[in-house]
């Protein structure tokens, strides 16, 4: 389940998804509250479109798909701008993602989403009812954005609307692109501590061509693995050598170790801990 399934369950939730007579709840995805900074962007922004007693009610939900995710959150607290101009402000998680040992704050309220897409309130959210309004400048955006939209639905063959809607499609695949490698730069870091703490208590970590290796920090503190000895023939290419070192997992996993009981009482916690982050 990723942040644009909890996004979709949210919004049938509070149906905004529907469009009869209009729905009582308006939503907006990667809400700015000042356009350039997205140190500043929720996830989501519902406002109640019919006025009630409670007027324009304001809601901003964040969506987090991990407890790694929720943990940087809760330390930048990048969330608190939104909060001040909010009447309430909410959690979206997947339903089997714990929350045990985090303090959330008093005021979140929990929306959590089944694996068939289903969003159950299951803690409410603390009202405030004299928030501050929203910035001018995050109601331009949301009319922007509405502007945008409405250009691209009367004229869908308009060369300049298509232009539009490439450019913003182009601007979220960045985006996404740039959320992917920072991702993947975690993994690599957390791979690369435990191959070299692997390479630490097992004596015979070896390449792909079989050559033993030593690992080394190199640029940037990534590990960098070395042949210990000449390389073999490159295990994708019989007829050159092995030139850029890779661990054989195969075999790395497949090793018994004569001492592997008391590799692992001494090592052991270490490993864990390094097995746990990764």
């Amino acid at each position: 389940m990723n942040a644009n399934d909890i996004a979709a369950a949210v919004r049938r939730l509070y149906g905004c998804e529907t469009d009869d007579i209009g729905p009582e709840w308006a939503a907006l995805a990667e809400m700015d509250l000042q356009p350039g900074h997205s140190t500043r962007r929720i996830d989501l922004l519902l406002v109640r479109a019919w006025r009630g007693k409670r007027g324009h009610e304001r809601v901003a939900v964040e969506i987090k798909v991990s407890r790694s995710d929720l943990r940087r959150e809760l330390a930048s607290r990048k969330w608190m701008p939104w909060a001040d101009v909010v009447h309430r402000f909410i959690l979206a998680v997947p339903a089997a993602m714990s929350l045990d040992g985090f303090g959330l704050p008093e005021r979140w309220g929990v929306i959590t989403v089944d694996d068939d897409g289903t969003a159950h309130h299951t803690r409410p959210s603390v009202r405030v009812a004299d928030c501050h309004d929203l910035p001018e400048t995050a109601w331009i955006e949301a009319f922007r954005r509405a502007s945008r939209l409405e250009a691209r639905l009367r004229a869908p063959d308009d060369p300049r609307a298509q232009v539009v809607a490439l450019a913003s499609d182009v601007a979220r695949l960045e985006r996404s692109l740039t959320t992917a490698r920072a991702a993947a730069d975690r993994e690599r870091s957390r791979l690369d501590d435990a191959l070299e703490l692997i390479s630490r208590v097992h004596p015979a970590v070896s390449c792909e061509c079989g050559t033993p290796l030593t690992g080394r920090r190199g640029r940037g503190l990534h590990l960098r693995w070395e042949h210990d000895g000449d390389p073999g023939p490159d295990p994708l290419d019989a007829n050159r050598i092995c030139s850029w070192p890779r661990v054989d997992l195969d075999v790395l996993a497949d090793a018994t170790l004569p001492d592997t009981e008391q590799l692992l009482e001494n090592h052991g916690r270490a490993l864990r801990d390094v097995i746990a982050r990764a």
